[in-house]
């Protein structure tokens, strides 16, 4: 699994085909979200539920990780944030378990090793500086889970799916306006931060 540079994702496509904004061009000019969508591009029907149900079960995952990273915050809201992201996780694995079982999809997590470099951004900070770096991340995150659920609108054929895509990016797009809305008033500069790209954990 290669490891690139990382740039702040600004907004979450409108589309599966629209281009991020970036702030920043410290990364390849390649779309920070091309690994999320590579595996699922194409795919169709069964085949690309099982692919959906899988990524989205790692990105849980990662998200999960992230989130008890923060749960013990100073910052009340932090918290709040991190208790609706461990939440809402548990309810789509649940949905998620009973799809793998008749579509045949892998729920393994990901390698610990692996959660490990992904959450490194986290780890290696404290306090408020980990409080920031968090909302950054899972904007981030955010995008890429919103952009694969795109995709099952138009390329799942299961009405379940559809639907759970559906209120999943309702859900998410919602949760990062509030993200979005907290960096502004707590004033940091997200440009001298960085996020992780979904190059790092989309290709297990």
């Amino acid at each position: 699994m290669t490891l690139v540079s990382l740039r702040v994702i600004s907004k979450i496509p409108d589309t599966p085909t629209e281009s991020v904004t970036e702030s920043t061009t410290q990364t390849p000019s390649s779309d920070p979200l091309a690994s999320m969508i590579q595996p699922v591009q194409g795919a169709v029907g069964d085949e690309f539920d099982a692919k959906y149900v899988e990524l989205l079960f790692v990105h849980n995952a990662i998200s999960t990780a992230m989130a008890n990273l923060v749960k013990d915050s100073q910052d009340k809201e932090i918290r709040e944030f991190a208790d609706y992201i461990i939440r809402s996780n548990v309810a789509s694995n649940e949905k998620l378990l009973t799809w793998s079982k008749d579509l045949k999809a892998s729920t393994s997590p990901p390698k610990q090793t692996d959660v490990d470099t992904i959450v490194a951004n986290l780890t290696s900070n404290s306090g408020e500086e980990r409080d920031h770096q968090f909302v950054l991340d899972i904007i981030d995150h955010l995008a890429g889970s919103t952009t694969l659920s795109k995709y099952a609108i138009s390329n799942s054929d299961n009405s379940e799916i559809k639907n759970f895509a559906n209120q999943l990016i309702t859900d998410e797009s919602t949760q990062a306006e509030t993200f979005q809305k907290w960096a502004r008033t707590v004033s940091f500069d997200s440009d001298d931060r960085q996020t992780f790209n979904h190059d790092k954990h989309d290709n297990y």
